[in-house]
């Protein structure tokens, strides 16, 4: 073997080991500031219409079918959803990207409410690949006061489903692109959209790295599991340091630490 050879086998193994170590390098985790969460503290919250950027007509609807527990969940009143659009529509603000463009102030003080949570969906899909569909969300979620308008919280989340076969070789062909056309037929939105409410307001963990902590403790995680049954759910980016605080009706309020550092495995260090 030539020494150029050699050079560049050394200089393979170096690139490769250095790649390495990167990657074991646990993310650093920038906190959001709360500031102004904790200053207002509210104790009400008024969820508005969301806002649909998706090809998928019906997503925001099936949206507010999975939105409101969670945030209940973590210790907020959550205004009925079906009465909130009545209202907004008597206030003529009938399409939520009027409802979006409003000031959160005046919403404020239509309902009452402590806070306004808008949501907008920029994702709702599944891709066909002849053997495989994946089913993708992706939304945004902003709280802004209702009495000062400024934004108190938010949080991106982006969830992928891809079905999973045991079966192998020519078996698992067929059983794969069985599922790819019956996903695509009538994907299941709603446990996915279910799971990544839960995980941008902050019932379900995630690591450094953004991979879904398993967890069979934890109640949300066990009611949104079904949704990687036969299947592969991934997320993006950590929630760490990210969610939304615990609410006056939680007996957990006051008691999360969002400047407490953590690892990349999400635990707090002591």
């Amino acid at each position: 073997m030539s020494s150029r050879t050699l050079i560049a086998l050394r200089f393979a193994m170096l690139v490769a080991l250095a790649a390495h170590a990167v990657a074991c390098v646990a993310p650093k985790i920038e906190p959001l500031d709360y500031t102004k969460l904790i200053r207002e503290s509210p104790r009400s919250i008024v969820i508005v219409p969301v806002l649909n950027n998706s090809h998928e007509v019906a997503a925001d609807e099936i949206f507010l079918a999975t939105i409101t527990l969670p945030v209940a969940e973590r210790g907020y009143y959550v205004f009925p959803v079906n009465l909130t659009r009545e209202l907004l529509n008597e206030a003529g603000l009938s399409d939520a990207g009027l409802v979006h463009k409003a000031n959160a102030r005046s919403i404020g003080r239509l309902f009452g409410a402590d806070a306004i949570l808008f949501v907008q969906i920029d994702h709702w899909e599944a891709k066909y690949a002849v053997l495989t569909t994946t089913v993708n969300v992706q939304m945004k979620y902003e709280l802004r006061s209702g009495s000062t308008g400024e934004r108190l919280w938010q949080a991106e989340r982006k969830l992928r489903y891809q079905p999973t076969t045991s079966s192998s070789g020519i078996a698992a062909l067929i059983e794969m692109a069985i599922d790819a056309a019956l996903t695509k037929a009538k994907p299941n939105y709603i446990p996915l959209a279910r799971q990544a409410n839960h995980i941008a307001i902050g019932n379900i963990q995630t690591n450094g790295y953004g991979a879904i902590v398993a967890d069979g403790t934890n109640p949300y995680y066990v009611m949104s599991s079904g949704t990687s049954a036969g299947g592969q759910v991934t997320s993006e980016k950590t929630n760490i340091g990210r969610v939304l605080l615990y609410g006056p009706y939680h007996p957990l309020y006051r008691t999360d630490d969002p400047n407490a550092p953590v690892d990349a495995g999400g635990g707090k260090k002591k």
